[in-house]
């Protein structure tokens, strides 16, 4: 049960820290890629820290 717990709770932790770096991300850097020919959303996964 305290597994369930936990896994639950870093989870959502770690969803929350996901959101709030993806939200800074710049509009420009989509358009830009875009530009150079990305797909819609494959800009974002090429910006994970790494």
């Amino acid at each position: 049960m305290l597994i369930l717990l936990y896994a639950t709770f870093w989870v959502s932790l770690n969803t929350m820290i996901m959101k709030n770096f993806f939200d800074q991300i710049p509009y420009e850097l989509d358009e830009a890629a875009y530009v150079d020919g990305a797909r819609s959303g494959s800009s974002s996964r090429r910006s994970w820290p790494g």
